[in-house]
């Protein structure tokens, strides 16, 4: 019997960072004026928790501070204590620790994750250069934070390499990748499912809309929708199989 190849899911915990590099002749430019915070109005209150006696209201950030003005320090988000004639009617614990905050009043991300899928001896995944391929854990990042063992395959390697060209030049490619709609996990997900026919983890593909859920999501999506991610060390693997 033909033995199958083993399908690894790894994926590694980011810290995101935005830097900025320049070059060439210095220009001097007019000092800009300064620009305060400038925050929305806030939303109406919810209805009265009464598991938490409390209410919440939320608002953004229209404009942030900057070129010296007022930064945006204040919060986003308000509670309220309240009364209300409605019981409470206790829901299963959804296991968040105490530590890090009360599970009615915010959400706990155990990490923002870039996923790799493991199989033919080779590292692949896709970023903002299209998708690449290197050694297991070849990349800056180094070993990752967890493995998940997705199965076996029968697919074999030319099969593989010429479902991964087809995907290099459609859907994956450096062009069309974005944070939320079509990042690595999206990626990972797609190659999951055509050698094994599972799914990678939901708290993983998922983790966008949890995101984007939170009031501070949407004041971030402006910025967190113009960064790619794509771990170096590794090779183009289009450019690689020409």
């Amino acid at each position: 019997m033909k033995a199958g190849n083993a399908l690894l899911l790894r994926f590694y915990g980011l810290c995101l960072t935005l830097t900025c590099f320049g070059h060439g002749k210095r220009v001097q430019h007019p000092e800009p004026q300064p620009v305060d915070c400038l925050y929305s109005s806030w939303s109406a209150w919810t209805l009265c928790d009464p598991c938490t006696n409390e209410r919440q209201r939320s608002r953004g950030i229209e404009e942030f501070g900057q070129f010296r003005g007022q930064p945006c320090r204040e919060s986003l988000s308000e509670s309220a204590e309240c009364i209300t004639e409605v019981t409470c009617a206790p829901t299963a614990t959804t296991g968040c620790p105490a530590a890090h905050f009360q599970c009615g009043s915010g959400k706990q991300l155990d990490g923002i994750w870039h996923t790799a899928v493991v199989v033919h001896g080779e590292e692949f995944f896709y970023g903002g250069v299209g998708i690449t391929n290197c050694p297991p854990g070849g990349t800056e990042l180094g070993q990752p934070n967890s493995i998940v063992d997705l199965g076996v395959t029968e697919v074999t390697g030319e099969i593989f390499m010429d479902y991964l060209t087809s995907l290099g030049e459609s859907t994956y490619r450096g062009e069309t990748y974005h944070l939320f709609e079509n990042n690595c996990n999206t990626f990972s997900n797609e190659v999951a499912q055509f050698l094994t026919g599972s799914r990678i983890p939901e708290y993983i593909t998922d983790l966008p809309s949890e995101v984007l859920s939170t009031p501070f999501g949407q004041v971030l999506r402006p910025i967190l929708e113009s960064m790619t991610v794509s771990p170096s060390g590794a090779n183009s693997f289009n450019n690689s199989q020409r």
